[in-house]
């Protein structure tokens, strides 16, 4: 090899180990001034498990494994704050809470919080309902009674969807989806819209009919208080999340495994 070439190879990988140091400080420093700008993030908890949970006063679930091994990492505490869906989300615009789990994001949303880039998980959501009900597409919920989760995505969705087919469906609103399945076994509601994680988790345990009616495949992220302490942890919670859904080791993928 001439000394040319070689001095081109040595200043090539130079070049190339001097660029990952730059951004493994970036990364490092990033970290470092947030964990020097805030001690506690208080982060709403509402239940839907096995994504999120609170249970001796911890948050639990796919969201808390994530968030508490960010914590871990950036040098941050954790502080749950046990509220239903609305008023998670009420507190959160307020700033009485910094972070949310488990949000997806619509266009009102998205001009009411601050969001991170690369989903936390990707879900779906199910109509769910007793064995004895002919439910096998959209038409079929006219005259039935479904029981919604409030202002959620499926509440939105759900109705929008109904009404563009002249459908006469009554509405059950819930403040929680167990509340939702409970609507159903009390006689309540005919049917009860929930994401897939939740739904199948919670219908076999009360035995019942998973209908084929599937719609709005949605991603989850964590959503911030506009301006608030948590903003600037959401690049930070992006970084985390590229790497470990590539690593079958991280904890991501560990809980995604342990919850199933």
């Amino acid at each position: 090899m001439s000394y040319k070439k070689d001095l081109r190879l040595r200043r090539y990988f130079s070049s190339q180990i001097k660029g990952l140091v730059v951004v493994a400080m970036g990364l490092f420093c990033a970290g470092a001034v947030y964990a020097q700008s805030t001690s506690v993030i208080r982060i709403g908890v509402y239940e839907n498990p096995p994504k999120l949970s609170y249970t001796d006063f911890e948050m639990t679930g796919i969201f808390g494994d994530v968030i508490y091994a960010v914590a871990e990492r950036e040098g941050f505490q954790i502080e749950p704050v046990p509220c239903d869906w609305q008023q998670c989300l009420e507190m959160l615009e307020q700033g009485q809470i910094d972070l949310m789990p488990d949000v997806a994001i619509d266009q009102l949303r998205d001009r009411r919080f601050a969001f991170h880039r690369v989903p936390v998980l990707r879900s779906w959501s199910q109509l769910y309902g007793s064995h004895d009900l002919n439910v096998r597409n959209l038409l079929d919920l006219d005259d039935l009674r479904i029981a919604v989760l409030k202002d959620s995505v499926q509440d939105v969705y759900l109705r929008n969807l109904t009404e563009s087919f002249d459908l006469s469906t009554t509405w059950v609103s819930v403040t929680s989806f167990e509340s939702g399945f409970q609507a159903v076994i009390e006689g309540r509601a005919d049917l009860v819209a929930a994401n897939h994680h939740f739904g199948d988790m919670r219908a076999r345990q009360l035995e019942l009919f998973s209908t084929p009616v599937i719609f709005q495949p949605s991603r989850l992220y964590f959503a911030a208080s506009r301006g608030g302490p948590a903003e600037p942890l959401l690049p930070v919670i992006d970084s985390y999340l590229e790497a470990w859904q590539l690593d079958p080791s991280s904890p991501l993928n560990q809980s995604l495994e342990r919850w199933g």
